[in-house]
């Protein structure tokens, strides 16, 4: 069953039982948020003006006020992550206070708390580490922004790091720097 507890939230659709009589119901529980349908999708209270497009198991947690999770599978926008976007993908999450963040897409993608205005475009188990704020991956996997290496980018690639606290640091994207 979906629900919409919020004042004036919506649930376009989805949800529903199985045979078994489990549920699979979104919930939209902030004011002025939007479920447009998929499945045991979930916008927690004191997170209003945030939406989640479809997908399945899609969280936006409270105090993440005007978030949006596009679609995919298990994504998560953590507390006072607001104003932060997962377009889309499976298993990226957004942690507390990474405010105004945006994973566009990809697998097992992270970005730490305090890595606020910080983005990874796509790719695999990419990881901005905590308080890395204002910085970038365009993709590729297993690439890391250290702890304080806050207005670094690493551009694509695999196994690249850059280390923590080496701030404004740039790789351009090649494999295992």
């Amino acid at each position: 069953m979906n629900v919409a507890s919020g004042f004036a939230s919506v649930i376009g659709g989805g949800g529903g039982v199985d045979n078994s009589f489990n549920g699979f119901g979104n919930t939209a529980s902030a004011d002025w948020s939007v479920v447009g349908g998929g499945s045991m999708n979930a916008i927690q209270a004191y997170a209003p003006e945030s939406s989640i497009g479809g997908g399945s198991m899609n969280t936006i947690q409270a105090y993440a006020p005007e978030s949006t999770i596009g679609g995919g599978a298990t994504n998560t926008i953590q507390l006072y992550a607001y104003a932060s976007t997962i377009g889309g993908g499976y298993s990226n999450s957004i942690q507390i206070q990474a405010r105004g963040s945006t994973i566009g897409g990809g697998a097992f993608n992270l970005i730490q708390t305090n890595a606020y205005e910080s983005t990874i475009a796509g790719g695999d188990a990419n990881n901005i580490q905590a308080d890395a704020a204002r910085s970038t991956i365009g993709g590729g996997s297993y690439n890391t922004i250290e702890t304080n290496a806050f207005d670094s980018t690493i551009g694509g690639g695999f196994l690249n790091r850059i280390q923590a606290s080496a701030t404004e640091s740039t790789i351009a994207g090649v494999i295992s720097t």
